[in-house]
């Protein structure tokens, strides 16, 4: 791709990953934009399809899907969610529009919105981050700290619901939570 040469149709992932070389390399997406035409939100945009699942990425990249559908899938956040959920509607023979996605993803994060109350009530009990990723069958709680004072505590929180006096975090977990 040469510089301020207009970019569509499949050029659109190889575009996500120059502009990600660039910004990586430090340069800003506005600076970016002014040497290729285009706008920082633009830039910042393509970036975004880096994020993308491979299945989704290889859609884009034949023409099969709109930038437009690949940016809508992105608020799905999760990428093995995203690709077995385009893989439905792509098996099923179905063409969303960027709507129809969109009210797609609206419907999960509703149908999951219960995650939300869970991972503040985790937040609250550890006194920290505290991200949860998955749906209520499986998947990963990940809990971020900033100092050793913080492990410590957290550390201190599953020691003690080892003990034959249930804390918190058990009470939190339930019967399945191991350590």
């Amino acid at each position: 791709m040469r510089k301020n040469e207009p970019v569509c149709g499949p050029d659109f992932v190889s575009e996500a990953e120059i502009f990600l070389k660039l910004r990586t390399a430090g340069r800003s997406a506005e600076v970016i934009g002014r040497e290729y035409g285009v706008s920082g939100s633009y830039v910042r945009h393509s970036i975004r399809l880096s994020k993308l699942p491979g299945n989704i990425r290889a859609a884009l990249a034949k023409g099969e899907i709109t930038r437009t559908h690949a940016l809508a899938w992105l608020e799905l956040k999760d990428p093995s969610l995203m690709a077995s959920e385009f893989e439905k509607v792509k098996s099923s023979g179905d063409h969303l529009s960027k709507k129809d996605i969109k009210r797609k993803v609206l419907n999960y994060q509703v149908m999951n919105s219960n995650l939300a109350l869970e991972e503040d009530r985790l937040r609250q009990v550890l006194g920290t981050s505290v991200e949860m990723t998955g749906d209520r069958e499986s998947g990963k709680i990940t809990i971020k700290y900033k100092s050793r004072m913080v492990f410590d505590r957290i550390m201190s929180l599953m020691e003690g619901s080892r003990n034959d006096s249930p804390k918190q975090l058990s009470e939190v977990f339930g019967r399945d939570f191991t350590i």
